[in-house]
Formats: C-alpha cells, structure tokens, sequence
C-alpha cells in the first residue's frame, strides 16, 4: 500500500464527467481496453483525471461518485495513465508527478486500484497535508464488477500470464503473489507474481524459522523490479544434509515503483 501525496488547494469550480462505460455490450477498437477505477468515500468524489502518459493517449474524467465504493469503467487507449487531479469536498488534490499510475491492457478489463482521499485527523495549521491512498483490493474490485455481468463477460480482467507446468498458481489476494516449483534434484524454487496493473518492486525478504537450509536464514536485500503482471524468479532453496527435507518460513517488503 502506498500514500499519494499531493497538492492542495480551495477550489469551487466544476468539471464535466466523460461518459463511462455501462452494463451493456461494448464495441473496443483493437488498440482498447476498459480502465476500471474503484473510487470510495463517505462523501462525494468528483473531477477525476487521468493523464495519458504514452504517445496517442488521452486523457480521461471518470463522474462523480455519490459516496461509498463505486467501480468506474471507461474505454480508452492501452497504455499507461497517472492520476492528475480529483476533488473531495472543498479541497482539489493535484499531482505533482507519476502517481496512481496504471498500465490498460488492450480488449481487457485493467484494475487501476483502490482511490481513497484522507485528511489529517488534526485540522490545525501545522498538521499534515492530505493524501490520496491507492490500494489494491481484489476481492472488493471482483465483488464490484459482479454489477456488470455482460460487460464481464465479454472481456477478460487483465491478469498475470497462469504459470508453467508445474508451477502452482500464486494467489491474487494481494499485490504480490508467491508460487513454487519443486525440482527433481529436491530443491524448491520461489517465483514472485505482480498482481497489479502498476511496476512494483520486491524489496527484500527475510527468512526464518529455517531448518536444515543451505542458504542463510536471514535478511536479504532484493530490488527484485516486476512489471505490471509479470512474474519472475526469486531464489532457489536447498538442502544443507542432501539426506534430509528443508524447511524456511519468510515475509517480505515492497513498493511501487
């Protein structure tokens, strides 16, 4: 999970809502994927942009929301966009670089995540500037998008690639996803998953609670960079004793990027 920060202002002025897509069928030209945005609040989002980042984009405006969790679909170009501007009661957050970012896959549904606009609980002069939080939560995101049964089932969610023979699946609950594959030789090797439509780097892991393990049941520094839905190979785990089974618990850290 990370925090949006960005600029603030005052601002009263109003903003007009591209039209978004419905529960209806759909026609994508071949270069087109549906951007879906989940936006939640108590009160009121409005003036949401996204700005285009690659060449023969465009921007997009999702509509108003009317308070709670609400999913917005729009067709628009593949490629990436970055949150630019959005306004929550009196106060209109403005980006101030690539925030929010996501990449729309071409004829697929793309999550762009989770936006939630937070204030600081003190409201003196010195307290903190307010946030934009972007959260990644699939099963809000699958629960949402049950609403648009047709639309559904027309074009896919864009998705990691499923993995090779024998290979398990990683799970999709969370930004990253961890699968493994148990070699003949008795090794085991771990591959990470990038659930998100969004780069994401592993940061390290640390290993513990290990048991007849060759490698060092410690911390390690990994900067491992994944692309939106990519996967990739983390480490390979041995045995100390050749003889014997190994065992290794491990968490982790992350972040965009």
């Amino acid at each position: 999970m990370r925090r949006l920060m960005f600029a603030s202002a005052l601002l009263l002025t109003g903003c007009a809502s591209q039209q978004i897509v419905g529960d209806q069928t759909t026609a994508l030209q071949p270069d087109q994927g549906i951007a879906a945005v989940v936006l939640d609040a108590p009160d009121r989002i409005r003036q949401v942009t996204y700005q285009a980042r690659d060449p023969g984009g465009h921007d997009f405006e999702v509509p108003d929301t009317s308070g709670g969790a609400a999913l917005l679909l729009t067709p628009v170009k593949a490629g990436r966009y970055c949150l630019k501007h959005m306004k929550y009661g009196r106060i209109m957050f403005n980006s101030q670089g690539d925030i929010g970012c996501f990449s729309v896959v071409a004829g697929h549904i793309t999550y762009g995540g989770e936006i939630v606009p937070m204030f600081p609980s003190d409201t003196s002069p010195n307290a903190g500037p307010a946030v934009i939080d972007r959260r990644y939560d699939h099963h809000q995101f699958s629960g949402l998008l049950q609403g648009f049964p047709t639309l559904s089932a027309a074009y896919p969610v864009a998705a990691a690639a499923a993995p090779p023979a024998g290979v398990e699946a990683a799970s999709a609950d969370d930004e990253l996803g961890f699968s493994y594959q148990n070699e003949k030789d008795g090794s085991q090797t771990m591959y990470v998953q990038n659930n998100t439509a969004w780069g994401m780097t592993l940061t390290h892991m640390r290993l513990y609670d290990c048991d007849n393990l060759a490698q060092s049941c410690a911390d390690m520094p990994l900067n491992l960079a994944l692309k939106p839905f990519e996967t990739r190979k983390v480490m390979t785990f041995t045995a100390a004793d050749k003889s014997g089974a190994f065992h290794y618990r491990f968490e982790y850290w992350s972040g965009e990027h």
